[in-house]
């Protein structure tokens, strides 16, 4: 049985990575004119084109309320375009627009610069450790 101590170091590695990827992921934003929520909704669409807003929310873990004026203002940067269903003008699907996907594009490789440099720094042994472990702990987070 793993004791509270080791559970209280884990979180806080867990904690310490989490915000260097925040730091990260908020300077990224910041210099695209975007918010760091909206990266989020940005990176969403992009893994999951033809997006409901509602299934946005649940892959985020928000509320619509908070999702909704995120994506309008994307929507209105030119960043994502909304499409109503012609058979059900109820539902509407969320993409990247021309210059979304460009603006995506750029963050990806500018994130790959910024968080690479630091895998430099270990051995291809240590990296497949560090990633099989990454990999548990997901597999393990999503059983929940």
């Amino acid at each position: 049985m793993i004791s509270i101590e080791e559970r209280e170091k884990i979180f806080k590695l867990v904690k310490e990575i989490a915000i260097y990827f925040e730091k990260t992921k908020n300077k990224l934003s910041e210099s695209y004119g975007i918010s760091s929520p909206q990266s989020l909704v940005l990176l969403d669409v992009y893994h999951h084109p033809n997006a409901k807003v509602t299934d946005i929310c649940k892959r985020l873990g928000k509320e619509t309320n908070t999702i909704s004026p995120l994506i309008k203002r994307l929507i209105k940067n030119g960043l994502l375009e909304k499409t109503i269903s012609l058979e059900d003008h109820r539902v509407a699907t969320i993409n990247l627009s021309i210059k979304g996907k460009e603006v995506i594009k750029n963050f990806l490789n500018k994130a790959s610069e910024y968080t690479w440099p630091i895998f430099d720094k270990v051995t291809d042994e240590e990296f497949s450790q560090i990633y099989n472990s990454l990999q548990l702990l997901e597999k393990i987070i999503q059983e929940d």
